[in-house]
């Protein structure tokens, strides 16, 4: 629910929004837009996902890639 939210602020703010539902699908798409030389400006995340790769695990990975994201 509040993943939709908001995804609905930011879209109407005019901002491109990308969801993933799991850590594993964000680090996923993290990936992907680095390859293609589209990297995401900034990440919004859940720390406290119960079932697969948790937020800040998530984040560390990120992090390994591109230091710099925010």
């Amino acid at each position: 629910m509040i993943q939709l939210v908001v995804n609905k602020i930011l879209n109407n703010a005019g901002y491109y929004v990308d969801c993933a539902s799991s850590g594993k699908e964000a680090f996923e798409k993290f990936e992907n837009s680095m390859r293609e030389k589209a990297p995401y400006i900034l990440i919004l995340m859940d720390l406290t996902i119960h079932e697969g790769m948790g937020g800040i695990e998530t984040t560390k990975l990120i992090r390994k890639i591109n230091s710099t994201v925010k």
